[in-house]
C-alpha cells in the first residue's frame, strides 16, 4: 500500500472516529473509503466491523454507572445479539460477493436515512418514554437487527438505539450502554 492510500485511509478513519464520537455513523465514511482504495466489498465490510469494535467496547466500559442490570432480560438480549450477529456474518461469508454488493447502495441509503432521522426518532421516544416489550419481542427485535449488523454493519448503531430507546430507556446514554 502506498503512502497516499495510507494517508487517505488514516484520514477517513480520523473523520469516522470524530463522527462516531459525536453522533455515530463512522461506517458511512470508512466503508466507502475502503472501497475507494480497492478493497473487495466483503473484506472492506468485515474489516470495518473489526476496526470499529474496540471503540464500542471502550464506550461501554467508560460508563459502568449506566450498565443495564445483569439479569435474565440482559441474558436474552445478549444471546439474541450474538446469535443474530453470527448468523449475519455467516450469511455474508456464504453468499456470493455479487449478492452482497448488489444491495450495498440500498443498505447505505437505508443507514444514511436512519442516521439522518435518528434525532427525530430519539426525540419522539424521549417524549413518550419507553414502552414495555414482552419477554421475547425485545430479543427477537435485537436478533433480527443483529443479523443485519453481522451482514452489513452500517447504521446498526442507529437501528439498535432506536429499538432500545423504544423498550428500555428514554435516556440516550443508558441506551447506548445496553448490549449491541
Amino acid at each position: 500500500m502506498d503512502w497516499m492510500t495510507t494517508l487517505f485511509l488514516m484520514g477517513a478513519g480520523a473523520v469516522g472516529g470524530v463522527i462516531n464520537a459525536v453522533a455515530g455513523g463512522a461506517t458511512l465514511i470508512t466503508f466507502p473509503a475502503m472501497l475507494q482504495v480497492g478493497l473487495p466489498p466483503v473484506i472492506a465490510n468485515a474489516s470495518n466491523a473489526v476496526v470499529i469494535m474496540p471503540g464500542h467496547l471502550i464506550a461501554v466500559l467508560a460508563d459502568p454507572g449506566r450498565w443495564p442490570p445483569f439479569d435474565r432480560r440482559l441474558g436474552w438480549l445478549t444471546a439474541a445479539s450474538l446469535l443474530g450477529g453470527a448468523s449475519g456474518a455467516l450469511l455474508l461469508l456464504w453468499l456470493p460477493e455479487a449478492l452482497f454488493t448488489g444491495p450495498v447502495p440500498v443498505l447505505i441509503a437505508f443507514a444514511t436515512i436512519l442516521f439522518a432521522f435518528a434525532p427525530t426518532i430519539q426525540a419522539h421516544q424521549a417524549e413518550f418514554g419507553p414502552r414495555p416489550v414482552d419477554t421475547m419481542t425485545g430479543p427477537a427485535m435485537i436478533g433480527v437487527s443483529s443479523i443485519y449488523g453481522g451482514f452489513f454493519g452500517a447504521g446498526l448503531g442507529v437501528i439498535l438505539t432506536a429499538l432500545l430507546s423504544i423498550s428500555v430507556s428514554q435516556d440516550i446514554r443508558t441506551v447506548n450502554t445496553n448490549p449491541h
